[in-house]
């Protein structure tokens, strides 16, 4: 049975616990972290030997290397096998982008591809098409297609590795154009997306060149320490020494923007940087470069310079693009300027100023603008510095508007996301709160459940020990108390009616008179042991009578005063009556013995459905508990375990105002 308890105990303290892991698991709602989808698939090379050849970086400025193209392609055209022609296509594509040269003869050919054969191939091999597109547009200053081409490469969607990569470069180019012409709300909200289809693609190096742009953005809208930030960070992810060279190039922006003196410091390492690691990245080595004759021209090391500069025209002549000749044209201007207090042909600065003024590209306009006018002064032509600088402060200006609006966009946005933040945040602290409260309650009352069930078995568990040890106790006693009762019956037989007959056998004949006496007292003797042993005239006079013929007996043989209330119609067993007589006999035995009482009563009232068994006494009482774990409490054992036996309800209470002992009887 004590087994049996505990078993239950761990048993209900193993279910509160799964309750309370899995209330736990289910409040909680950890946020999903942002997985890869897409894994990283190699590209295998090219079957076809001379996609092979035209795919290697070394052979794109070779001069025979666009005529071994156009005879590929058209000879794969005529053959109307449109994959592998659109396979060259792709590669030139990419060399051309790669390199920033761009050439009217291929964008010939592509553009008459799109128009011709685009329908022959399904539309997700099509996004390098779009991508040189919006390459060529954006060479040529001209942001507005360029954004066009690049939203068709997100039509196109995400659908493995390489359509992912795509789709989030698509949209680091269109963050680039809407940042040139000064719209930079945009251009976040279009770098934020990027960041998104890195991640799905676990590109760590593509997040880089999103911070790197988000930090551009913030630059661009004059908010620097952002900015920073932001070029620290993409620094942090970058992998590949090429893209670290571009993260530390970048920077480089921040501190020409903010007039810092780190920025020659910082274009000293990026140069040494760029050539420790051997970078071959021909249009990076022109945007450091041009920056490192702008270090060596604040140093005083012209030479050194005019070194740079036609180590610069060679790389520059060589990818013949518009953002590289445009680089190459601020830093030769700058040298002029420092050497020969002119620029020794305007021209060039006037033909790149009159392509970013027809791109509305006012970020280039500034600095074209900015040099012409330094140029003019220098000059004392403060006629065309006054041109310049009106044209300079207008492009000013206008970057300026559009920056405003974008920043006034920008505050109004977050003046509403902050609201709806507020709002939502005020909503998920409300549930927050109620889940909280709930749990606690949940907790509490399982808490309260598991304390409650504990303390039930164990004091079930101690209630069956005592019970258990108070049993053991009576049979002890009983064992006892029945060879007590057998030695004094056999003393009773041995020194009185033995003796007795004894005598009488002695003189007998003697005295008759004397033998009468002494055989009354032996018939009395016997009939008293009787007495005590079993009730003769139970069964015949019943309970009612028995009860107050041993009323009569002891008060004839005690100072005690014992009333009696008997109201019994004799609906129960002879055995049960037995145990009955017992149980007042026992009772009335031990308050004459240890009570000290000067009154008792004895009480039998039957009821309709009960019969109640009471005897009470004004003794000086004692500690019931305690007494029943003692070696004398022989008498209230046998009460309890005759009212057991009968079906009873025994109550006994006791103080220092007396006892009572009380069974109640369900029929």
């Amino acid at each position: 049975m004590v087994h049996l308890s505990q078993m239950k105990v761990k048993f209900f303290i193993s279910v509160c616990f799964l309750s309370l892991l899995f209330i736990g698991l289910n409040s909680c709602n950890p946020k999903e972290k942002k997985g890869v989808i897409y894994q990283e698939v190699k590209d295998e090379p090219p079957k076809d030997s001379t996609l092979k050849w035209l795919k290697e970086r070394d052979n794109f400025n070779k001069t025979n290397y666009f005529e071994t193209f156009e005879k590929f392609y058209q000879s794969k055209t005529a053959n109307k096998n449109y994959t592998e022609a659109k396979d060259a296509i792709e590669i030139v594509s990419e060399q051309e982008i790669y390199f920033e040269k761009y050439s009217e003869r291929f964008l010939k050919i592509i553009e008459k591809f799109r128009d011709n054969y685009k329908d022959r191939i399904s539309s997700k091999n099509l996004a390098f098409l779009y991508c040189y597109l919006g390459s060529y547009q954006v060479d040529q200053s001209d942001y507005k297609n360029a954004i066009i081409n690049f939203k068709k490469i997100i039509e196109i969607g995400a659908f493995d590795y390489k359509s992912c990569e795509d789709v989030a470069y698509a949209y680091c180019d269109i963050a680039f154009c809407y940042s040139a012409t000064g719209e930079q709300q945009k251009a976040m909200s279009a770098n934020l997306e990027s960041i998104k289809y890195f991640e799905r693609a676990g590109d760590e190096d593509g997040k880089a060149v999103s911070y790197g742009n988000i930090a551009l953005v913030h630059l661009f809208s004059k908010n620097y320490k952002k900015a920073e930030e932001f070029f620290d960070k993409a620094l942090r992810h970058y992998n590949s020494k090429e893209n670290i060279a571009i993260g530390l190039h970048n920077k480089i922006l921040l501190y020409e923007e903010t007039s810092d003196p780190k920025m020659y410091t910082w274009i000293d390492s990026t140069y040494r940087y760029f050539n420790q690691n051997e970078i071959e990245d021909e249009p990076l080595k022109v945007a450091i470069y041009t920056y490192y004759v702008k270090k060596l021209i604040h140093d005083n090391q012209n030479e050194k310079a005019a070194i740079i500069l036609n180590e610069c025209k060679e790389i520059v002549e060589k990818l013949n693009s518009t953002s590289s000749w445009d680089e190459y044209y601020v830093a030769l201007a700058e040298y002029e300027l420092a050497n020969n207090n002119k620029i020794l042909d305007t021209n060039l600065i006037l033909k790149a100023l009159k392509v970013v003024e027809e791109n509305d590209h006012y970020q280039n306009q500034i600095v074209f603008n900015k040099m012409l006018m330094e140029n003019a002064i220098k000059q004392n032509n403060f006629q065309q510095a006054l041109k310049y600088s009106e044209k300079f402060n207008k492009a000013s200006d206008k970057l300026a508007t559009r920056e405003m609006i974008a920043k006034t966009m920008e505050l109004n946005e977050k003046h509403r996301t902050k609201e709806i933040k507020q709002e939502i945040k005020l909503q998920k602290q409300t549930i927050n709160n109620k889940n909280s409260t709930i749990l606690l309650m949940m907790l509490s009352i399982i808490a309260f459940l598991l304390i409650a069930t504990v303390l039930y078995f164990r004091r079930k568990q101690i209630k069956i020990l005592n019970e258990n040890k108070r049993t053991a106790l009576y049979t002890k006693q009983l064992l006892e108390k029945t060879e007590e009762e057998r030695k004094r019956i056999a003393s009773d037989l041995h020194d009185s009616v033995s003796h007795e007959l004894l005598s009488l056998k002695n003189s007998q004949g003697i005295d008759i008179e004397e033998d009468k006496k002494s055989i009354d007292a032996i018939i009395n003797d016997v009939r008293n042991i009787s007495r005590n042993l079993h009730p003769v005239m139970f069964e015949k006079i019943g309970l009612s009578d028995s009860v107050q013929n041993l009323i009569d007996r002891l008060q004839s043989t005690s100072e005690i005063l014992i009333n009696s209330e008997i109201n019994y119609n004799k609906s129960l067993s002879v055995s049960a009556e037995l145990q009955i007589y017992r149980i007042i006999q026992e009772a009335l035995t031990n308050i004459i013995k240890y009570a000290k009482a000067i009154a008792a009563k004895v009480e039998i009232i039957e009821n309709e459905g009960s019969i109640i068994v009471r005897i009470m006494d004004n003794g000086i009482g004692f500690d019931v508990e305690k007494q029943m774990d003692t070696n004398k409490s022989f008498g209230l054992h046998n009460i309890l375990e005759r009212s057991k036996a009968i079906g009873g309800l025994p109550k006994i209470s006791s103080s220092e105002k007396g006892t009572s002992i009380q069974i109640e009887i369900r029929k």
